[in-house]
C-alpha cells in the first residue's frame, strides 16, 4: 500500500525477509547480513561509495551552488526560531576538500565549514561539497554563529567559548528536523570528547539551562566569558 511503513522484517537496502539475524543501524534500520562493505558516513548502512555515503544518502548531497539555495531557506528559518539573525545576509559558498585544506590548515576531512571575516564583515561561508543536506544544515547553523557574532562585534572570544556557541546553534537547528540522520548528528555533538568543540558545547548547553540563551550571548559579548 502506498505510504505504509516499511516492513520491520524486512532488508531496509532489498527488502528481502531477515530471517533470524541481520545488521541493525544507530537509527534502528535493519539490514540482511548479505550486504557488507563501508558503512555509510551520514546513516550508517552498509554499501557505501567511495564518498563514504549510501545512494539515499548521496541523493542529498549538497554538490551545487542550487542545491545550496533550494536549502538555505529552510536553514535560516531554522535559526531565525532559535533567535539568530544576521545584520547582512552573507553568501554560502561551495568548495572542494582541496580548498578546505588550503584556507583551514587542517587535514582533509577535519574541517567542514569556515567563515570567511575582515574584522566585522563576514565575506561568505565556505562549506565543503558533498554533504548530506542534514550535514550541511547543522555546518551552516555552525559558521552562521560565527557570523553572527562577528557581525555583532563579540571580538576574540575563547575557543571552547566560541565554537561550544557554534555547536549549540547547529544542535539547536538540527532539532528542529525531522529528517532521523539529525538524531545521530546531534549524538555526535552531545558526545564529542575534543576539549574545545565538545566540551565547549557542554559549558555553553550548562549555561543556558541556568540563565537562557540571550542572557549568556549578552554576557559573552560585554565580558568574554559565561555567566
Amino acid at each position: 500500500m502506498a505510504g505504509s511503513p516499511p516492513d520491520p522484517y524486512a532488508c531496509r537496502l532489498c527488502d528481502a525477509a531477515l530471517g533470524d539475524t541481520w545488521w541493525e543501524t544507530p537509527m534502528g534500520e535493519r539490514v540482511c547480513l548479505r550486504h557488507t562493505g563501508p558503512s555509510c558516513r551520514s546513516c550508517a548502512v552498509p554499501g557505501a561509495d567511495a564518498d563514504g555515503l549510501c545512494p539515499r544518502c548521496a541523493r542529498t548531497a549538497v554538490v551545487t551552488q542550487d542545491g545550496v539555495k533550494a536549502l538555505l531557506p529552510r536553514i535560516r528559518t531554522g535559526l531565525h526560531e532559535l533567535g539568530l539573525r544576521l545584520t547582512t545576509p552573507v553568501r554560502v559558498r561551495l568548495v572542494s576538500t582541496g580548498e578546505m585544506v588550503a584556507m583551514s590548515g587542517e587535514p582533509a576531512g577535519t574541517v567542514t565549514g569556515c567563515t570567511m571575516s575582515i574584522d566585522a564583515e563576514v565575506v561568505d561561508l565556505a562549506i565543503v561539497a558533498g554533504l548530506p543536506a542534514p550535514q550541511f544544515g547543522a555546518v551552516v547553523a555552525h559558521e552562521c554563529m560565527h557570523a553572527w557574532m562577528v557581525q555583532r562585534g563579540f571580538g576574540i572570544v575563547a575557543p571552547p567559548i566560541a565554537e561550544g556557541l557554534s555547536q549549540f546553534a547547529s544542535d539547536g537547528w538540527l532539532g528542529r528536523q525531522r529528517d532521523p540522520r539529525a538524531r545521530l548528528l546531534r549524538e555526535a555533538i552531545a558526545q564529542d570528547p575534543d576539549p574545545v568543540y565538545g566540551d565547549g558545547f557542554r559549558q555553553i548547553k550548562a549555561a543556558v539551562r541556568r540563565h537562557g540563551f540571550l542572557p549568556v550571548l549578552r554576557t559573552v559579548r560585554a565580558e568574554g566569558r559565561l555567566p
